[in-house]
């Protein structure tokens, strides 16, 4: 079953990405300002509504047109000099090793992963993916979705959640089957050994951070941090907020992940 992204990627005209391409690239053509841009990928193939042939077209756009630089270079650099780029990656499915490295690998690129250690370190399901996975074996609708889990706390999330498989009546597997998956450790160690990977924390449980009290916050961020410089012996020094959009994360956040 297509997700509601990919069905509505394909519901696009093309003549609007079309026209976004060029507007895009006269926008950059004029705007010489020193600036860095992030592009955050998730998965990629399958029905995400992103093939591998247009990430090889976007990564090869930012190769040619921006300095790309791992977010420890640019930490280095304080703030960005000419036009500058980062890829991220978030959440570490199977297809960052399988689809998005290779591609960025060809073109000699370098790109962030964001990990979330439950998921990497431990194999256990992310918790919108339990949902995704159990709606797209479902016989009956439902109006849950992750966008309104986003806004519960954890504990309300995680039992809304089970109460919404147990109406479907699916039985979810005690670990994500194949595509569903994350990279696994010994293919991380791999593409660190390029050169062209830095890993980044993405917390433990991918919670939405500002619904976390003071200790979830403090343990989402140190655990996190501790398990990735201690499973792969490199210094973690960037951080990705869970989801990241506006309402993610405040003035409580921001210090505790500076801390």
């Amino acid at each position: 079953m297509p997700t509601p992204m990919a069905q509505q990627n394909r519901r696009r005209p093309l003549h609007r990405d079309r026209f976004i391409s060029v507007a895009a690239r006269m926008i950059h053509a004029v705007d010489r300002r020193s600036r860095c841009v992030i592009v955050s990928l998730h998965r990629v193939g399958g029905d995400s509504g992103l093939t591998e042939e247009q990430l090889a077209r976007h990564l090869d756009y930012l190769r040619r047109r921006f300095r790309v630089l791992l977010p420890s270079q640019l930490l280095e650099e304080r703030r960005p000099r000419k036009q500058s780029a980062i890829i991220t990656a978030d959440d570490c499915h199977e297809c960052f090793h399988s689809a998005v490295f290779p591609v960025a690998r060809a073109l000699g690129i370098p790109v962030a992963v964001c990990v979330p250690t439950d998921f990497v370190l431990r194999g256990r399901w992310l918790w919108f993916d339990r949902l995704a996975w159990s709606l797209m074996q479902a016989s009956k609708p439902t109006d849950v979705s992750s966008d309104h889990l986003k806004r519960l706390t954890p504990a309300e999330r995680d039992a809304l959640i089970e109460q919404t498989i147990a109406t479907l009546g699916v039985t979810l597997p005690a670990a994500p089957p194949p595509a569903w998956q994350p990279t696994t450790v010994a293919q991380l160690r791999e593409m660190l050994a390029t050169g062209l990977l830095e890993i980044c924390s993405h917390t433990v449980t991918h919670p939405i951070l500002t619904g976390v009290n003071d200790s979830q916050l403090a343990d989402e961020l140190q655990r996190s941090k501790a398990e990735l410089e201690s499973t792969f012996g490199q210094k973690v020094t960037a951080f990705c907020y869970p989801n990241g959009e506006i309402g993610d994360f405040d003035d409580r956040t921001t210090r505790a992940v500076r801390a």
